[in-house]
């Protein structure tokens, strides 16, 4: 049986990950609209 304190271990590594993988997306587009704001989508 797996220690219960492990799982959280686990899901608020796949949550922190995911949380800060889409601030970074988010930031990430909002410097593109900053920095041009040509309208070009680059990816």
């Amino acid at each position: 049986m797996m220690d219960s304190t492990d799982v959280l271990q686990r899901w608020w590594i796949d949550v922190g990950l995911s949380e800060l993988m889409s601030r970074a997306a988010q930031r990430g587009a909002e410097r593109r609209l900053d920095s041009g704001g040509d309208g070009d989508l680059v990816g």
